[in-house]
């Protein structure tokens, strides 16, 4: 390895990102250029490299899948990105800030090409989005050659994002080779340094092109993104690194909320536990953004925090699979009611959504609250609960010697407007 590139990698490795790689079509060599490297478990998480089709669309995930066009496209990498750093944060401890990296690439094969021979990287992080594009004139490179100039660029994107300032250029800016003189013309701010000489006349680089991410809180809000996860000042958009989820309007957080989630936690201790709270509600209108930062400052600064939109159980599962979800005894009884799904078929319909994407409920007793919103004596548990005959697998009660706390919210407003 030469001496550029060891010292390039030797960066990237005292960096305190971590990434995951999804590389396709080419740029093969960068995983063994960031392996071979002393430092690497500090950095590197996991690499793919989806060859096929099939193998491709089972990386970028089903969600995302529409989006893809053709498989060596700035879209395609877009997609491999994202789902890399999905995996990263799930892969990462809270609070670690990690990047997935993606390339899509279309190389010189055995068959020839109707089109460019060309690359598109996308470096995907909690902060922004950047994006590359590379087109290589036909017919100058071997195929090593074109893995050796795409390894580079893929190298580049991950020193731009590992040193926090990717170089700026607006979305039609180019970066190209003169036709006669083989000169490369350049903006100052992005040197490129790591593949701009091996560049021939005819090649054609654009980017790198910087998208930066919008506050995590107004996304949810406005509805750009669908949850963000906020965990040791970290924000991570629509990924996270929660199996257990307890969901809420925290109108205040009381020591109650605390105590279930803390109790559920110890039955599965394996699970990574989050407080859930969604910006929409059925009855009542989006929470503006102002509040919801009001209500984040409630948690402490290694609680796992998760904003959504989703309002209903089936919502929640699309966003959070394979998860289980904390709730009281209020809310185990509406998850299991038809009449707050149109009626029993599409209340069964939802229950076989959740139950295929491997989610399930931990119920905590709780007293019974009146029409008048007093509770009565009465403390209800699981075992008052009728779901529907299929579906009990789905919910597992928490003991009351485990947990028990006659506190609630709303009672705690109702003091203060007293």
């Amino acid at each position: 390895m030469e001496d550029s590139l060891k010292q390039a990698v030797e960066l990237i490795h005292k960096s305190p990102t971590r990434i995951v790689l999804h590389v396709s079509g080419g740029a093969s060599h960068v995983s063994a250029w960031l392996l071979s490297v002393p430092g690497a478990s500090n950095t590197v998480l996991e690499v793919r490299i989806p060859y096929d089709r099939t193998a491709i669309l089972e990386t970028i995930g089903s969600e995302l899948r529409n989006s893809i066009t053709s498989f060596s496209s700035t879209a395609s990498a877009r997609a491999l990105a994202q789902s890399a750093y999905r995996r990263a944060v799930s892969l990462s401890q809270p609070g670690v800030r990690v990047c997935g990296i993606a390339a899509a690439c279309a190389l010189l094969s055995s068959t020839p090409k109707k089109g460019d021979h060309r690359a598109f990287v996308v470096a995907h992080s909690s902060e922004r989005v950047v994006e590359y594009t590379l087109r290589m004139e036909k017919g100058r490179r071997k195929r090593y050659d074109e893995e050796e100039l795409t390894s580079r660029f893929v190298l580049q994107a991950l020193l731009d994002d590992c040193e926090g300032s990717p170089g700026l250029m607006r979305p039609d800016s180019t970066v190209m080779t003169d036709g006669v003189s083989g000169a490369l013309s350049i903006s100052r701010h992005s040197t490129m340094a790591l593949v701009r000489h091996l560049l021939v006349s005819g090649d054609q680089l654009h980017g790198p092109v910087v998208y930066e991410h919008s506050d995590c809180v107004e996304a949810v809000v406005r509805g750009e993104i669908k949850y963000a996860e906020l965990t040791r000042g970290v924000w991570s958009r629509e990924a996270t690194h929660a199996t257990m989820i307890f969901p809420g309007a925290f109108n205040p957080l009381h020591y109650g909320h605390r105590e279930l989630l803390a109790v559920a936690q110890s039955m599965y201790p394996n699970d990574t536990a989050a407080f859930e709270l969604s910006v929409t509600n059925v009855d009542k209108p989006t929470l503006e953004a102002s509040v919801v930062r009001s209500r984040i400052q409630q948690f402490h600064d290694d609680d796992i925090i998760l904003i959504s939109r989703a309002m209903l159980f089936k919502e929640k599962g699309q966003l959070f699979p394979n998860s289980r979800f904390v709730v009281g005894m209020d809310t185990a009884t509406r998850i299991v009611s038809g009449k707050y799904y149109g009626g029993e078929t599409e209340l069964i319909k939802a229950l076989v959504e959740l139950k295929s994407r491997g989610c399930s409920f931990l119920v905590a007793g709780r007293l019974e609250q009146r029409k008048d919103g007093v509770k009565s004596d009465v403390f209800q548990t699981l075992e008052d609960l009728k779901p529907p005959a299929g579906f009990d697998d789905m919910f597992e009660v928490i003991p009351s010697s485990k947990f028990r706390a006659d506190v609630s919210s709303s009672e705690i407003r109702r003091r203060k407007e007293r």
